[in-house]
């Protein structure tokens, strides 16, 4: 959405972040009441196909960063271990997780000069060694 300010300039007014988050996280949760009681639902053949393969990724990847996003002290460091949880997610679902690292990776607004090193230090080891995540 566009504004003109004062000045004549025009403002480019977005929607919080906070909300497009709380919008991810309704969405999560009822995905995850879904897979829960999927019997008493209709759900056509493409979401019964899907709907495990979401509720993997929420739970194995998504839940511990969401519960520790409360101290953003922290929040540096849980994002790139959040993107090494990522990355190592690849061999268990190659598509959703190049999607959310597609997603994740359009924000790095806040990373500093002094976490880049480590940011790119963390994806080039990433890049030479693939582990299982779901030990």
């Amino acid at each position: 959405m566009d504004q003109v300010g004062g000045d004549g300039k025009k403002i480019k007014i977005r929607s919080s972040e906070a909300i497009r988050q709380a919008r991810w996280m309704a969405r999560a949760i009822y995905s995850l009441k879904i897979d829960l009681y999927k019997s008493q639902f209709k759900i056509s053949a493409n979401d019964k196909r899907v709907l495990p393969d979401v509720c993997l990724f929420i739970t194995v990847i998504y839940v511990k960063p969401w519960l520790q996003c409360n101290l953003t002290v922290n929040a540096p460091n849980q994002d790139l271990c959040f993107l090494k949880r990522l990355k190592e997610y690849e061999p268990v679902d190659k598509l959703i997780s190049k999607a959310a690292l597609n997603k994740f990776t359009q924000h790095p607004w806040y990373f500093s000069e002094e976490i880049a090193p480590f940011y790119h230090s963390l994806m080039m080891k990433l890049m030479n060694k693939p582990r299982n995540i779901l030990y």
